[in-house]
């Protein structure tokens, strides 16, 4: 066979062998990782033969913490802004009270108070423009609570 040596044919095998081993560790590599399951060892387990009813699973209940008292809700911040800018409005700090509307605006977006309170500093200050559009928010967006979006309106009519 022309001159090819039996070692150099071996070498060439363990080149190909030694290749062949290196790209399927790569391979493996890097593919994605599954990992098992976490089990809780501490409930025993049913295994179910064939054809034998299935084992019901016994749940147990999940502990969740308790909300802290001391991280109030969107609704209280709601209500606690509502209140402060509401004071604000009748202490005459118009733009205090806007500033503080405006602020609530941005946590709850559908609050009537919010817009009838700005309505009601732009008023005061005399921009009866904004006054009629954020009155006009509070009219949407009032649900059954409109009695003071209403005098907010009214008073509005008079600035015509």
């Amino acid at each position: 066979m022309g001159g090819v040596k039996g070692c150099d044919i071996m070498s060439v095998n363990q080149f190909v062998g030694l290749s062949a081993t290196i790209l399927l560790l790569a391979g493996c590599q890097s593919s994605p990782t599954t990992r098992a399951p976490i089990t809780d060892n501490s409930a025993p387990v049913e295994v179910s033969q064939p054809g034998a009813p299935a084992a019901t699973e016994t749940s147990f209940p999940v502990r969740r913490p308790a909300p802290s008292p001391r991280e109030p809700g969107p609704e209280s911040v709601v209500t606690d802004l509502t209140r402060e800018a509401q004071s604000l409005l009748q202490q005459e700090r118009w733009q205090e009270s806007i500033r503080l509307a405006e602020q609530g605006l941005r946590i709850d977006r559908r609050e009537a108070a919010f817009y009838r309170i700005l309505g009601e500093s732009y008023l005061a200050l005399g921009d009866v423009v904004q006054a009629r559009r954020f009155a006009n928010q509070a009219q949407r967006f009032c649900g059954g609570q409109c009695r003071e979006v209403s005098l907010l309106q009214q008073r509005l009519l008079r600035h015509q």
